[in-house]
């Protein structure tokens, strides 16, 4: 009888393992199984040119020995067995043939382990693999009150990338070339193929600014950015005040279908006559707007009126 007893006793306890259940009654995942997750899938872009190739990691592979990867979209890529070394896979997925648009890392590893990684992109060849934060047209005024003022249009050249956490380097010169100063700002994120503009006044006393040069850097994300409103003003009027000469007003309609908010961000750029860049600036929406109103915002300028006959903006909605 006792012989039996501790016979049962080792086949349960056989069982419990089998099923997956730990020494304190806690469900465990199966044996010798690992479980992976996009998160462990590393990819070495976010796009690539079509018939270029896609680095891809695979990290957490503790017991298969081998995987199997494949690239999954419209179409999809001849399968790819690679060995795992070190817990870790390696390898290199060529997109040649594959048509242009979204597509996965689709992995298979040892027994049952599947997991398919984050989404990138096949572009066409010569089209950038990075978002791009060209400066297209920039120009700046030096007031008379010793203040200077910039404005830029800034585009995106990527077709599937979105442009953010976007960093300018604004550097003035004077007639002789010579450094002034450099200023640092920030720029609205931009989506794939677009353009938004960006501006601000700087005190700048006594320098006797004759040039400008601006740098700038950004980062890629597959995210699309908040759809942004934007528009042409001429309503320029003058103001009367030595600092502060000119007043730039603008108009819109909340198609956002949601509250525009105070922290809302606009920047503009002001051109002359000729269609020139004199200057910009940046203010935030007040008061906040309601789903399909009309909002109108309002800023004072120390560009010269007759140096104004339009300025560009763009709103960049925000809820807060």
């Amino acid at each position: 009888m006792r012989r039996r007893q501790v016979i049962a006793s080792a086949i349960f306890l056989t069982m419990t393992l089998g099923a997956g259940v730990n020494s304190v009654g806690s469900p465990v995942g199966a044996l010798g199984k690992s479980d992976i997750g996009a998160s462990d899938i590393r990819l070495s872009a976010l796009s690539v040119n079509q018939g270029s190739s896609l680095g891809v990691r695979i990290n957490r592979l503790q017991s298969a020995q081998r995987c199997v990867l494949r690239l999954v979209g419209l179409k999809s890529s001849k399968p790819k067995t690679v060995k795992v070394k070190n817990s870790s896979v390696k390898a290199s997925l060529s997109t040649t043939g594959l048509p242009v648009g979204e597509y996965v890392v689709r992995v298979r590893c040892g027994k049952g382990v599947r997991a398919s990684s984050s989404k990138f992109s096949v572009i066409a060849q010569g089209a950038p693999t990075s978002a791009t934060c060209e400066v297209v047209e920039s120009g700046f005024s030096a007031s008379a009150n010793y203040s200077t003022s910039y404005g830029a249009v800034l585009t995106n050249s990527s077709p599937v990338l979105t442009a953010n956490n976007v960093r300018l380097s604004i550097t003035f010169k004077d007639a002789s070339g010579t450094t002034l100063s450099t200023v640092s700002d920030n720029a609205t994120n931009i989506n794939p193929g677009e353009k938004i503009v960006v501006g601000m006044a700087y005190s700048a006393r006594h320098l006797n600014v004759a040039s400008m040069a601006i740098s700038t850097l950004c980062d890629s994300t597959n995210e699309l950015a908040p759809a942004q409103l934007s528009g042409t003003t001429q309503t320029i009027d003058v103001a009367n005040s030595w600092r502060f000469p000119t007043t730039i007003s603008g108009q819109f309609t909340n198609t956002t279908g949601f509250i525009i908010g105070t922290s809302s961000r606009i920047d503009y750029i002001s051109r002359n006559a000729s269609g020139q860049i004199t200057g910009g600036g940046r203010l935030t929406q007040s008061p906040a707007v309601p789903a399909g109103a009309v909002g109108t915002w309002i800023t004072e300028d120390s560009v010269l009126p007759q140096d104004i006959s339009s300025a560009d903006w763009v709103l960049s909605p925000s809820q807060n």
